[in-house]
């Protein structure tokens, strides 16, 4: 009966573990879809930028100005 307990406690410490990990990946998610949410918005006004000067307009569409 003791070995039960003892793998009832690892099983335990086993599964706080991994909450753990989920918990911080999970953060770590947040983090990169607030910067890719940054470099979309900085993208967009860079393109606006580049479609109102009509000297950079095929750049902006990815062709050489």
């Amino acid at each position: 009966m003791d070995w039960t307990i003892e793998r009832l406690q690892q099983l335990r410490g086993e599964y706080a573990s991994g909450e753990s990990q989920l918990a911080e990946l999970d953060r770590r998610r947040q983090g990169v879809c607030e910067q890719l949410l940054r470099i979309e918005g900085a993208i967009r006004v860079l393109e606006e930028q580049l479609h109102a000067a009509p000297e950079f307009a095929g750049a902006a569409q990815g062709q050489p100005g």
